[in-house]
C-alpha cells in the first residue's frame, strides 16, 4: 500500500482516498497521514456513502472476513484485491462473495509490467506469426507467472501440465487449450530472470534489468529471430522506457508515469518502478470502464494451477476439482487487456 498504492494514485490524479483501516491500526493511521484523509477502527466504521472502491491488500488467510465484511455493501463497490485471491482450496466457499460487488479486479501488477505491455502488442500485432511458446526462467512465481504466460495467448485454459524437479529447480510445462505451452524453469530468481515468446516468425525477449553480462541459458535460445526488448536509460541510468528494434521497424514506449513517481519520495529502484507502473495500469483500466479486467475468476484459477503444478508430476484437464469448481462458482468474463503501445508508441521502418 505504502510503496505502490499510494505513489500509483498519487501520479493519476483524480483519486480521494476516504479512508484506511488496518487490523492493528497503526499503519492504517501512517498511511491515512499520507493520504491527507482518516483511520478508521473497523471497516464498518468507513464513510461508505462516500466510497466507490475498496483496494484490499492483507494475508490471503484474512481474505475471507474482509470479504464478509464488505458483503452488505458490495453491490454499491468495485473492488480491487491484492493477489492471490485466496490461501487455498478451504477459502473456495466464500468466492461467492466476488459476484455481489459491482466489479472485482485482481491487482495482478506483474503481468502489467510495461517490457509485458509492449510485448502483449507486438504479440497482437502479428509481427512474430501465431505465439507457439512463452518461457518464463528464473521468473514468473506460481501464479504471477501463469497469468502473464496465458496473457500472450488471450487467457486460455490449460488443457495439461507436467512438472519435475531439476538441479537448479522446478520445470512446468502447460499445454494450453487451443493450442500452444508455457513453460516455467528454474529456480526463482528475479534479477537474472527472462520472459521470452516463441511465435511462427520470430521471437521476443525480455531480460530483467539487472541480469548484467551473465551467458545466455538454454531456455532463451539466442538466435537472430529473437528481439530483445531493451530499456531506455539516460547517462545516470534513469529508466525512460523501453524500445523494440525489428525488421518491421522499431517501437518505442516511453512510459509516462515515471517523472510522476520520481518526484515522489521513495526507493525507486527499476523492479519498484514497473511495479508501480504495474498497479497504475490496473487503475487504470478499472477507471475507464471500458475493457474487462483481470479478475477473481482468473486470479483463483491461475493460483490453484500455480499451486497444483507444483505439487503433482502431471494433471488433466479440467486440472482439478478445485479449479473447476471456481469456474461453477464465479461466471468467467475473459480478460480483455487494453493497448498501451500504440497510442505511446513512435514507429520508424529502417
Amino acid at each position: 500500500m505504502r510503496n505502490n498504492l499510494v505513489p500509483a494514485l498519487t501520479a493519476m490524479g483524480g483519486w480521494d482516498v476516504r479512508g484506511v483501516v488496518s487490523r492493528g491500526g497503526a499503519s492504517a493511521a501512517e498511511l491515512a497521514k499520507r493520504c491527507g484523509t482518516e483511520a478508521v477502527a473497523t471497516i464498518d466504521h468507513l464513510p461508505f456513502d462516500e466510497i466507490d472502491t475498496v483496494v484490499v491488500s492483507v494475508t490471503t488467510a484474512a481474505v475471507p472476513s474482509v470479504l464478509q465484511a464488505l458483503a452488505p455493501r458490495a453491490r454499491n463497490l468495485d473492488l480491487v484485491l491484492d493477489t492471490p485471491p485466496f490461501a487455498g482450496a478451504r477459502d473456495l466457499r466464500f468466492a461467492r462473495h466476488f459476484a455481489q460487488f459491482r466489479l472485482a479486479v485482481v491487482a495482478e501488477d506483474f503481468m502489467r509490467f510495461p517490457p509485458f505491455d509492449l510485448m502483449r502488442d507486438v504479440v497482437r500485432d502479428g509481427a512474430i506469426g501465431t505465439p507457439v511458446e512463452v518461457v518464463l526462467d528464473k521468473t514468473g512465481f506460481r501464479y504471477h507467472g501463469t497469468a502473464l504466460a496465458r496473457s500472450f495467448f488471450g487467457f486460455p485454459l490449460v488443457r495439461s501440465f507436467t512438472s519435475e524437479r531439476e538441479t537448479d529447480g522446478r520445470e512446468v510445462r502447460y499445454s494450453l487449450v487451443g493450442g500452444g505451452t508455457i513453460v516455467v524453469t528454474g529456480a526463482y530468481d528475479p534479477p537474472a530472470g527472462t520472459v521470452t515468446v516463441h511465435g511462427t516468425k520470430a521471437s521476443l525477449r525480455y531480460r530483467a534489468p539487472l541480469v548484467g553480462d551473465r551467458p545466455v541459458t538454454a531456455h532463451e535460445r539466442d538466435d537472430p529471430h529473437t528481439y530483445d526488448v531493451r530499456p531506455i536509460e539516460t547517462d545516470g541510468a534513469m529508466l525512460l522506457g523501453f524500445d523494440l528494434s525489428m525488421p518491421v521497424g522499431r517501437l518505442t514506449y516511453p512510459v509516462p508515469w515515471f517523472d510522476a513517481l520520481r518526484a515522489q519520495d521513495g526507493d525507486w529502484d527499476q523492479f519498484n518502478l514497473l511495479k508501480t507502473c504495474g498497479t497504475i495500469a490496473v487503475l487504470e483500466q478499472l477507471r475507464s470502464g471500458r475493457d474487462t479486467p483481470y479478475g477473481a475468476t482468473e486470479g483463483i484459477y491461475d493460483a490453484a494451477l500455480g499451486s497444483l503444478s507444483r505439487l503433482l508430476p502431471y494433471g488433466i484437464t479440467p486440472i482439478s476439482a478445485l479449479a473447476n469448481l471456481a469456474f461453477r462458482l464465479l461466471p468467467r468474463r475473459v480478460p480483455d487487456l487494453p493497448r498501451r503501445v500504440a497510442a505511446e508508441a513512435t514507429r520508424s521502418r529502417n
